[in-house]
């Protein structure tokens, strides 16, 4: 089968292609110095991700519900995990000893396979005091592939709703990519708890849709028991009743993004700053019954309370709830060449198909108005203020 020269879902062609092995298994190095703990933080030679689905025959009928929004599947599928090692660069590999190790590069320099670039004699691992005279080959991603039960959910929002942007050409925005992972998340939890099974039990991750659409998303769990346990099965055959328990979960909290009593845990702690219940609440709402993500005034003043203060070591005074033809204004920056209306948009909905009153107040008065992203406002400061700045011409 010839190779894809561009990616099915963003029509990049910045592929990489790297050879995949299945490890036999693990075991330590016998002769390695044993180290002292001292707490020091743990060093990885890379990370597994989560399983992904392989690419493989579509499913057939789907079962629809809340008016095409979501539609499930669930039977037999083939998932992957992958380490790519340090730098995604793989791992170089002795074929006669087994030893392994990752790729020599930045945040990798200790090799025992390599010296001057070249393949060496090492250590062998497994024999005490004996030296190995293999040739070390590589680079390679070390994988496992396995068949299990899955629960395949197609996501398709609605407009104003956007998982991705023609910017992104493809690919979904930060926030959606947040939202969809903390939806995982949830989902996984709020399962194992209808069910009455082990948290440990089942997993997810999402994927985007071939063709790249800006609308679509594919989100899936599984059973990590390989060959599968039928509990993604019975998450889908319970799905309404686990959705009303992910809503319990993703609104019963007063954090401000994530924490131990809502969605995370110790399996996904090296995900934690990714996670948002808000945003995934958001997201399964509009899903479920077509609501349209808002955001109070309330929310508003908090994401903008950084902006402001930016603004005023710049030098730049601005006001905030001033009244403009009975619209109540989230912040009015006063700059030298006119005053700018700035108003706040859920991460999740276009401007463009859904404009403020705020907005349209600001431009019935002829007044330079812009809305900003609240993810942005809160991940990416800068980018904010300098589109303040470019939409009334005044540089950064």
């Amino acid at each position: 089968m010839a190779q894809a020269t561009l990616c099915p879902v963003c029509g990049g062609d910045q592929l990489t292609r790297m050879a995949f092995i299945t490890p036999a298994g693990f075991a330590p190095d016998l002769n390695a110095k044993r180290e002292v703990d001292r707490g020091q933080a743990i060093v990885y030679a890379g990370m597994t991700d989560r399983a992904r689905l392989e690419p493989q025959d579509p499913p057939g009928e789907w079962c629809e519900g809340h008016d095409g929004r979501i539609r499930r599947w669930t039977g037999p599928r083939r998932l992957v995990m992958v380490n790519k090692g340090v730098g995604q660069r793989g791992f170089r590999v002795c074929p006669d000893c087994g030893r392994a190790e990752p790729e020599y590069g930045p945040g990798y320099t200790t090799t025992k396979l390599l010296k001057g670039g070249a393949p060496t004699s090492h250590q062998h691992p497994l024999e005490r005091g004996l030296v190995c005279a293999g040739v070390a080959d590589g680079p390679f991603y070390l994988g496992h592939e396995f068949p299990t039960d899955a629960l395949l959910l197609h996501l398709r929002v609605s407009s104003p709703v956007q998982l991705g942007t023609s910017v992104t050409t493809g690919l979904l925005t930060r926030a959606a990519r947040m939202g969809l992972t903390s939806l995982v998340e949830a989902l996984a939890l709020a399962a194992t708890r209808v069910l009455q099974i082990d948290e440990g039990e089942l997993s997810g991750w999402w994927t985007p849709v071939m063709g790249g659409r800006p609308d679509e998303a594919q989100l899936y769990l599984y059973d990590l028991l390989p060959g599968g346990a039928g509990y993604a099965r019975a998450v889908g055959e319970a799905l309404e009743e686990v959705l009303d328990a992910t809503e319990v979960l993703l609104g019963g909290c007063d954090c401000p993004s994530s924490c131990y009593r809502c969605i995370r845990h110790y399996g996904n702690n090296w995900i934690h700053s990714s996670l948002d219940r808000h945003l995934a609440l958001a997201l399964l709402r509009h899903l479920r019954g077509g609501h349209l993500p808002e955001l109070v005034f309330t929310d508003k003043e908090r994401v903008l309370g950084g902006l402001r203060e930016l603004l005023t070591l710049r030098g730049v005074s601005s006001e905030a709830g001033v009244m403009l033809e009975g619209e109540r204004v989230p912040l009015l920056v006063h700059l030298p060449n006119g005053d700018l209306c700035v108003d706040v948009h859920h991460p999740l909905v276009d401007p463009a198909q859904c404009e403020s009153p705020v907005i349209v107040a600001a431009r019935s008065q002829f007044m330079e108005a812009l809305s900003l992203d609240a993810f942005e406002l809160v991940h990416d400061l800068p980018a904010a203020v300098e589109r303040c700045f470019r939409t009334t011409g005044r540089g950064a």
